[in-house]
């Protein structure tokens, strides 16, 4: 042990526990500062131990360096006579003093100077480090090498742990509302509320949900109302370790301060832990209360509750009680922007086309923007009012803007560029809008509808056949993914025996009277007129409504009598839809549909000049110039008119206007004019 006592004694002697105590104590002072840095300037989170493996490999360099110092001659600490010049007798010759010279030359290396640079060539090595990763980028890589990719993170729906059942409106607003206030932080992505609708009581693992969302984040939360009281519990897990990255509970008064304060202070907790950005007028904006009366939040949730579940009621329900919540609270700025979409929805969707309906949604527009100019709920409003009330796409798409501005994460401004922009015939910006809205709702079939849709436009049938096979797998029984993936081999190859395949596959998930229009077409393309006719008889009810109007069932089994050559059965069927659709042409003169259904009407009937007239106004009304995405149709139908009418002629004038829209040449409708010249080159074209 005797060489344990003279370490000890060497220790001592050369000063090295003060050393120790003020490289450890300097260390600690670093760590702390490290930490300070790494929280507010988002460093990485390898950062802080990077600082702290450089102390620790310093460390043995600092006791080395002292222990060789304090040994030197001249060192404060060195022995007395190690200062001595050697002289006289016992003094070494200068040929022994050589070693002692070399190794004062490592003795040279071992300074205090040397040792206090390597430690400054550290920590600049250190800070070079945590510079680059500031001035490059902060956020995760990109697995493929590109741009660093956002946080992300999907909202799973709320638990409804109130005893009553009928308050689960109350807790999907909330879960809305959580999702309203995410869509204004920056630079997150953030899941629509349709794809993780599905996830609601499913026994899937956190990872898994995460995986098949693409998110890396999941928000997980419950919601309780009883009596006076609200207790709300949230926690966000990072579905990579399952680790809680936070989570908190809010047991308050239930007031609609406390309400706002709760979805405010989530918001800003999870910007937090994620890092997004949050500027000062986000903070504002989080911090805002829309309303003071309880009574009209409670209606506009209840309104928000039946416009996600859509139908010409529901919606009409959801204007009826977003209509009361102002009336409540007549300051409601976010009620009044939500009644806009409401009632702009009752036109678009068919429910109203009256010009009165769109000057309501138009009021409420100006009422919500007059109580706060810079509500983006109140921008996005008005560009649904311009684009579904108006078609004004250039005021749409500026009013999207503006709304993006303060909620950059909302995914619906995406789908609602997406739309425009197919309407004014930018399909390849659409069809990318169509891609990253579908990213952001990925369990959603409606969103690869809408982006199966546009890729038709542009010719792209193989890849939108991929994308419907994706609707489909995402929900087998929903009819329109299986009737556009019929369309698209129609529309591509003519394969009517690939568009059959799908629709008996589709009747075979869902029921017979699923797809029954397509069936009714598709039977008419392949010359099968009392198939058509079988179709036709599955329909749901007399009058078939849509997005873009309403047609008589009578008009369909008018057209299978026709082509089977039953004149007076088709007579009688197309004169009971004339009645019909003449009702609907007078009371709604703004809908392109009902006139050019009508004109088809009047051709089969014999009735030139009216057929030709109603055509022509339904064009005029929606001209290819004011939506290129259904406008071609009605250039269509005024061509199919023309030629029924025999005007060969005009009807090839129109469909030569065409030359970018895919025509189904096969279609009956066109043999009056099919052996015309004009008409086999279109078709060879």
């Amino acid at each position: 042990m005797g060489w344990l006592r003279r370490l000890l004694h060497e220790m001592h002697r050369r000063t090295l526990w003060q050393v120790l105590g003020i490289y450890l104590l300097a260390s600690w002072a670093v760590l702390q500062v490290v930490d300070v840095l790494a929280q507010n300037l988002s460093l990485p989170d390898w950062f802080p131990p990077l600082a702290f493996a450089l102390l620790l490999v310093g460390l043995p360099i600092v006791l080395a360096t002292a222990f060789v110092q304090a040994g030197e001659p001249g060192h404060p600490s060195s022995p007395p006579d190690a200062a001595r010049p050697s002289s006289g007798a016992g003094a070494d010759p200068p040929a022994a003093r050589t070693p002692a010279a070399a190794r004062g030359g490592a003795h040279r290396i071992l300074t205090w100077r040397n040792a206090v640079g390597g430690g400054v060539l550290a920590m600049a090595l250190w800070g070079a480090i945590a510079a680059g990763w500031l001035l490059l980028g902060m956020a995760r890589p990109a697995p493929d090498g590109g741009t660093p990719a956002p946080a992300s993170i999907a909202a799973l729906p709320f638990d409804n742990l109130s005893a009553d059942e009928s308050d689960r409106y109350f807790t999907d607003g909330m879960h809305e509302e959580v999702l309203s206030h995410l869509a204004q932080l920056g630079g997150l992505k953030l899941i629509s509320r349709t794809s993780v609708l599905e996830y609601r009581d499913t026994p899937k693992n956190i990872r898994t949900i995460a995986e098949e969302l693409g998110v890396d984040h999941i928000l997980e939360g419950s919601v309780r109302r009883a009596g006076d009281r609200v207790r709300i519990t949230m926690q966000l897990i990072d579905a990579r370790t399952d680790e809680h990255v936070w989570a908190e509970q809010y047991d308050r008064e239930y007031t609609a301060a406390a309400v706002f304060e709760i979805q405010g202070d989530v918001a800003r907790r999870i910007a937090e832990a994620l890092k997004a950005t949050l500027s000062p007028e986000t903070r504002e904006r989080l911090a805002r209360r829309p309303t003071d009366d309880l009574e009209a939040y409670d209606m506009y949730l209840q309104a928000l509750d039946r416009m996600r579940l859509g139908g010409p009621t529901n919606r009409m329900a959801a204007v009826t009680m977003l209509r009361r919540a102002v009336e409540l609270d007549p300051g409601f700025a976010v009620a009044w922007a939500s009644l806009t979409i409401a009632e702009a929805g009752l036109f678009w969707f068919g429910d109203d086309r009256r010009g009165e309906r769109l000057a309501l949604a138009r009021q409420a527009a100006d009422r919500a923007l007059q109580l706060d100019p810079d509500l983006p709920d109140a921008h996005l409003a008005l560009g649904y009012y311009y684009y579904w009330g108006q078609r004004d796409y250039t005021r749409a798409l500026e009013q999207m803007r503006r709304a993006e501005a303060g909620m950059p994460g909302n995914p619906a401004l995406v789908v609602l560029r997406a739309a425009v922009r197919r309407r004014q015939g930018d399909f390849e910006g659409a069809a990318a809008d169509f891609g990253k809205a579908f990213e952001l709702d990925p369990r959603s079939p409606v969103r690869a509808d809408n982006l199966g849709q546009t890729l038709w436009m542009l010719g792209r049938y193989e890849e939108a056949l991929r994308v419907f096979d994706r609707g489909i797998a995402l929900d087998p029984t929903r009819a329109g993914s299986h009737v556009n993936k019929a369309r698209t081999y129609v529309l591509w190859k003519n394969d009517l025996l690939a568009a059959r395949q799908v629709l008996e596959e589709m009747t075979r998930t869902i029921g017979p009277d699923a797809g029954w229009l397509t069936r009714w077409w598709l039977e008419l393309l392949d010359r099968k007129p009392a198939a058509a006719l079988e179709a036709a008889r599955h329909a749901t009810s007399d009058i078939v409504t849509g997005q873009y109007g309403a047609t008589p069932r009578t008009y369909f089994t008018g057209e299978a009598y026709h082509q089977m050559g039953n004149a007076r059965a088709a007579r009688a069927a197309f004169d009971s839809a004339r009645i019909v659709l003449e009702s609907m042409v007078g009371d709604q003169p703004e809908n392109e549909t009902a006139p050019a259904n009508l004109s088809w009407v009047y051709a089969r009937l014999g009735r030139k000049e009216d057929a030709i007239r109603l055509a022509e106004r339904a064009v005029d009304l929606m001209p290819i110039s004011l939506d290129a995405f259904i406008g071609p149709n009605f250039v269509i139908n005024l061509a199919a008119v023309y030629a029924t009418v025999g005007e060969p002629e005009a009807a090839l004038d129109q469909l030569e206007r065409l030359s970018h829209h895919t025509i189904d040449f096969i279609d009956p409708i066109w043999d009056p004019i099919r052996d015309h010249p004009r008409f086999r080159a279109l078709a060879a074209r």
